[in-house]
């Protein structure tokens, strides 16, 4: 009789012995009642890190998740079958558990932090098995602020209004959503506008979003040309920490590192404290909400040559 180790590394050991050690495992019911006959099959949790059979619980992952360490990545589920194959693994080894993210109930903390800086989310960083369990997650969402899907999705925003508007029906629909007023789309664009992120549904009511505000702000308020002044950038998160002179010039606004490069020419630390200007919405009410446009470098003013005198002045 053997059972089956049900994990990423599927293995076969011999039943009543722990994985890849060779040693004794302690007797349990189940055993006695498998080998009387009395059940072809049976399961047993096992937890590498306790060295016993543990009680477990179904998180909501839906991974096993150990009662006495909490842990879910040295879980291991077993089921005996009427078989006999030797163990030719040496020991497993598996990642300590991590803490769970303290803002959803999808993943860990790591999980989050890393989808907070990618475009597709915590989607980018799990195998297809797990896919669908973090797909929506709130701390990596473009609806969430802070995370780099939104800035991207923010810089869009503005730059359709000032590049390709929508049209005065699209713009008065967001123009009733922000102020509030009754609805008429006889026209029957809002699901365009959801499709752009301008609007969101709330069941079947529609809602403006941050970037429907954006939008409708680009339209209306004039953009300001100023100073901005990069002072560290992030490989790894792809963000740069910058002033905005004409918004604050204490306060930080973080600028999507892959923006900056592609408007300047400029890569990773060739950007520090390089003189560069922008166009800025000074009107906005916190630094998320500051999306910054048309970045580039200054130019040294040219060096005046007075001809009568010989020289430069």
């Amino acid at each position: 009789m053997t059972f089956t180790v049900h994990t990423a590394a599927a293995r076969a050991v011999e039943p009543g012995r722990q994985p890849g050690t060779g040693a004794a495992r302690p007797a349990v019911e189940p055993y006695a009642a498998f080998e009387a006959g009395e059940a072809d099959a049976v399961e047993i949790r096992w937890c590498q890190l306790e060295g016993g059979d543990r009680p477990h619980a179904v998180d909501v992952s839906g991974a096993l998740r150990c009662w006495t360490c909490t842990t879910r990545a040295d879980v291991m589920s077993f089921a005996f079958q009427a078989a006999s194959v030797p163990e030719p693994f040496g020991p497993l080894y598996v990642r300590p558990g991590q803490p769970d993210c303290p803002n959803c109930q999808c993943c860990t903390e790591a999980l989050c932090e890393r989808g907070r800086s990618h475009l597709m989310g915590c989607v980018a960083h799990v195998d297809k098995e797990h896919t669908s369990v973090v797909t929506g997650c709130p701390c990596s969402s473009m609806q969430t602020r802070g995370t780099l899907a939104f800035r991207v999705a923010a810089i869009r925003a503005v730059r359709t209004a000032l590049e390709r508007p929508l049209g005065d029906v699209a713009e008065d629909l967001l123009r009733a959503l922000a102020d509030g007023t009754p609805l008429r789309d006889p026209g029957g664009i809002m699901p365009q506008l959801a499709a752009l992120n301008f609007v969101q549904f709330h069941g079947r009511r529609p809602g403006l979003t941050d970037f429907g505000a954006l939008y409708l702000e680009a339209c209306t308020e004039p953009r300001h040309a100023t100073p901005l002044v990069v002072h560290d950038v992030d490989l790894t998160k792809r963000t740069a920490q910058v002033t905005v002179a004409a918004w604050s010039t204490t306060a930080r606004v973080t600028v999507p590192l892959d923006q900056l490069t592609y408007e300047t020419g400029l890569v990773g630390q060739e950007l520090v404290d390089v003189p560069l200007e922008c166009y800025v919405n000074v009107a906005a009410a916190e630094a998320d909400m500051v999306v910054v446009t048309n970045i580039s470098t200054v130019t040294a003013p040219a060096a005046v040559v007075d001809e009568s005198a010989g020289g430069e002045r």
